[in-house]
């Protein structure tokens, strides 16, 4: 399996975003909330401070397992307090919505070299908490570059109009897929702006709060009903054991349709489920593989919707998080027990 590098990904990302050359650096020009998306996925980070670049990885997480959830510490505390929010991220570093960003790569075998790199960058850029730096660790099987891949492939499951997420809890048995794209059976839910309607990535269902954020929830579309509801995706640069992953991921029951997330897939197999960067295009071959049992596959919906329940009551401020935890009877024992509260509740609150 071929390796990407910097300037591979130079070629990928100039077909997504507008290009600004900076001291022989390109740099990608990316709107706020989407650089925000890249970071929580990838882990790169603004460059606010030179010695601790901040990144949201991490803390975006709500709950541990889909059979019995706990939360874990991320965008609530384990007494199911609001923790790091995005509001609250942003009330803390207020950059992080203002203004465009600018994504650049840079090649490193060393932290060394990755701290020598951001000091040229802050020194060449007036605003460089505005700059996200993702490392490409060459010194790494495959470039360490799996993220990147989880990104694209949020990218262009969203065009799709599905709901995406990375890294998504199923079990300690399970383990946690890269990625996960999905629509609801019953009221498909899509992310609708002045320009389109599509889908989304979860995490922007907490960025509602926004005043620059001009999109909102709605279900004035049809989903594709030839494509999987459910999907589940590894991804590898290296070649590894991604079958066996896959395999015990739909034996869940909860999807119907696995796909690979590859730097190269090579062979032409159109039974195969698919996305990869051959050539340095954006590819994609999606089926539905695979076939759940109806009780498994229906239970996880019902999880799905109060997941993104969780995500939307984020946007709550301090105040109104309190009363809505308190009208309702929520709190760490029974926090997951929002079936009775519909999503068009809480988008009213917000």
């Amino acid at each position: 399996m071929r390796e990407l590098f910097k300037n591979d990904l130079i070629e990928v990302f100039s077909k997504l975003y507008k290009t600004e050359e900076i001291e022989n650096e390109v740099y990608f020009i990316v709107n706020p909330f989407d650089a925000y998306i890249f970071s929580s996925i990838t882990g790169a980070g603004y460059l606010n401070n030179e010695s601790f670049p901040f990144s949201p990885k991490g803390f975006m997480k709500i709950a541990n397992n889909v059979y019995n959830p706990k939360l874990i510490n991320g965008i609530y505390d384990t007494r199911f307090n609001l923790e790091n929010s995005s509001r609250l991220i942003y009330a803390k570093f207020p950059f992080i919505f203002e203004d465009y960003k600018k994504i650049v790569f840079c090649e490193i075998n060393n932290f060394e070299e990755y701290k020598n790199f951001v000091t040229d960058v802050r020194s060449n850029n007036n605003n460089p908490e505005n700059i996200i730096v993702y490392p490409i660790d060459i010194s790494k099987n495959g470039n360490g570059l799996e993220p990147i891949l989880e990104f694209i492939s949020t990218l262009i499951f969203n065009d799709l109009g599905y709901i995406t997420e990375h890294q998504t809890p199923l079990s300690q048995k399970l383990g946690s897929p890269d990625f996960l794209a999905f629509q609801f059976n019953s009221t498909q839910l899509f992310l609708q702006s002045n320009d389109y309607i599509k889908g989304f990535h979860i995490l922007e269902s907490s960025f509602l709060f926004h005043k620059s954020f001009d999109k909102k929830l709605t279900n004035l579309k049809k989903f594709d009903s030839s494509l999987p509801k459910r999907v589940v995706g590894e991804a590898k640069v290296v070649l590894t054991n991604i079958e066996e992953r896959l395999k015990k991921y739909t034996s869940s029951n909860f999807f119907d349709s696995s796909v690979k997330l590859l730097p190269e897939y090579g062979f032409n197999n159109e039974e195969d489920c698919y996305v990869s960067l051959d050539n340095n295009k954006l590819n994609i071959n999606l089926l539905k593989n695979y076939r759940p049992s109806q009780p498994s596959y229906l239970q996880y919906e019902n999880w799905l919707k109060n997941y993104l329940k969780l995500f939307l009551i984020s946007n709550f401020s301090s105040e109104n998080f309190k009363e809505f935890v308190n009208e309702n009877n929520l709190d760490e024992s029974n926090f997951y027990n929002l079936n009775s509260i519909t999503i068009e509740e809480i988008l009213n609150i917000i």
